[in-house]
């Protein structure tokens, strides 16, 4: 590669870099930053051209660099602040920003290519301390880089109190309204984000300015919805804002999935707003205690959601309700049908799956089977299938102290009753049978005391087999495995099992 003549380019052969530049490069580039058409012979020129010369320059490649990197600093400067002046010039505060954003989207693509020219500019520059830790914290090329900064003290810093107060304006009226206003506030975004690799600039102009703006609309919002309307009425108000600025947010508010910080922050305000304020939590707490006890799970799944978004403590209140709803709607329907329960093992066996599948449901359809919820539907089913209320009420005196549950025999003993030849198992197919002692089993696994159970199961079995009054050998086996699924002893089990022969 021959060394540029400079002679034969209209220039002295010791011309000065900076000369070089206005002459050779600084019509090409001024042409990419105002998006005039150059020329595919033109753009090739270039790219040789600045190679070449810094190829054979031989005062230093670093020294050259930097001369050229502020010759592109001063050219960009120029045609920037023409742009800005055309933008200013529109009164129209739509307009106003519809031009800046044309301008800015136009200059940022441009951004993106009109550097490549200038690599080995940008290499040389790399080779010194300076601009190589900037490049390596911000991953931008130096030129690049410098296109953005640019931008950001000619044109947007200038300017960013009325375009942030007009995209202020048109976020208010998207929300009263319907209105979108899409490119135009999302282009606003995207300046305020790429001009800095500092982040922090990004949050103190926009980030603030669209909080700023969520927090008073929602706290008009937030204080007519609650006055106008029921609890139950604010909080599908409340479910369906949190989804429409969630939506809003992605759209508007965070300019990259690598940078989703901005997200949290406003959902955390907007949780302060909506849902923290004392009378508001209060009112969604007690209702939510009243639809646990009307098992009315569409409503209580709303403030469920709502409530679930409090960091920490926001569900505390409805799984400690929960839990206690449990026990004592259990408790309280056993020891109403207490005369007929404590000794009819089909009706208690019955009723206890009843009360099973009606806190299956709520905790299924309020909560989405939430673990939290499903843990002390657990430990509340437990103490009524093991409560022995229902029980000391047959019994007076010290008969009833101390007395423990009988839910073990009982279950026990229903299991008999579907497995023997009776009345219950002559009117039941093969299938409803095995359904039944499938879940007789599921009221099994909360039961503390197993070992009577098993005990009282061993010697219904036995004299089923003894005395052939089993109805069906196959679901006698099945029963075993089902048994030893369940964590019985596997030596009761094998016993078991070594009876069939």
């Amino acid at each position: 590669m021959n060394k540029i003549d400079l002679t034969k380019r209209g220039l002295p052969a010791d011309a000065p870099p900076a000369e070089v530049y206005k002459k050779l490069f600084q019509p090409q580039f001024t042409k990419i930053l105002k998006q005039h058409s150059v020329p595919h012979k033109e753009w090739q020129e270039l790219f040789y051209d600045v190679y070449n010369y810094m190829l054979w320059y031989e005062d230093g490649v670093q020294n050259l660099s930097v001369i050229m990197f502020e010759q592109l600093n001063r050219n960009t400067v120029e045609t920037v602040t023409a742009a800005r002046e055309a933008i200013v010039l529109e009164q129209d505060d739509e307009l106003f920003l519809r031009k800046y954003v044309a301008t800015w989207t136009e200059y940022f693509i441009i951004s993106q290519h009109a550097h490549l020219p200038f690599l080995s500019v940008d290499n040389g520059l790399l080779e010194i301390k300076e601009y190589a830790d900037a490049a390596k914290a911000d991953d931008i090329h130096p030129i690049r880089r410098m296109l953005m900064t640019v931008w950001n003290e000619v044109v947007l810093t200038p300017i960013a109190s009325r375009l942030l107060q007009i995209t202020a304006k048109m976020l208010v009226l998207e929300r009263d309204q319907g209105l979108t206003f899409g490119n135009l506030i999302t282009g606003v975004r995207d300046s305020f984000y790429h001009v800095t690799p500092q982040r922090d600039f990004f949050v103190q102009h926009y980030e603030s300015v669209y909080i700023s703006t969520l927090e008073q609309y929602y706290t008009k919002a937030t204080a007519d919805q609650f006055a106008n309307g029921s609890v139950i009425d604010y909080a599908r108000w409340a479910e369906i804002t949190f989804r429409d600025e969630q939506i809003r947010a992605k759209k508007y508010l965070v300019p990259s999935v690598k940078f989703t910080d901005p997200m949290k922050r406003m959902n955390e305000r907007l949780v302060e707003i909506v849902l923290k304020e004392t009378r508001i939590l209060d009112a969604l707490t007690c209702t939510a205690f009243q639809l646990i006890e009307e098992h009315r799970s569409e409503p209580l799944g709303v403030i469920y959601r709502l409530m679930d978004r409090i960091p920490a403590t926001g569900l505390e209140p409805l799984v400690s309700a929960v839990q206690a709803h449990i026990i004592r709607k259990g408790k309280d329907d056993m020891v109403e049908s207490a005369e007929i329960v404590a000794v009819d093992p089909e009706k208690y066996v019955e009723k206890l799956l009843n009360l099973y599948n009606s806190f299956l449901i709520l905790i299924k359809d309020a909560f989405g089977d939430d673990h939290r919820f499903t843990s002390v539907r657990d430990l509340g089913f437990q103490e009524v299938v093991n409560d022995t209320t229902v029980f000391s009420l047959q019994l007076r005196g010290r008969f009833a102290a101390g007395l423990e549950s009988r839910c073990p025999d009982m279950l026990a003993s229903f299991c008999d009753s579907l497995l023997r030849k009776t009345n219950i198992s002559r009117r039941l197919s093969s299938e409803e049978i095995s359904e039944r002692l499938k879940r007789t089993l599921q009221i099994l696994k909360y039961v503390t005391n197993k070992d009577v159970f098993i005990m009282s199961y061993q010697i219904t079995l036995a004299r089923r087999l003894i005395l052939g009054l089993t109805v069906d050998m196959e679901i006698e086996e099945e029963m075993c495995k089902w048994l030893q699924n369940l964590g019985m002893p596997a030596e009761v089990i094998n016993r078991m099992v070594r009876m069939f022969g």
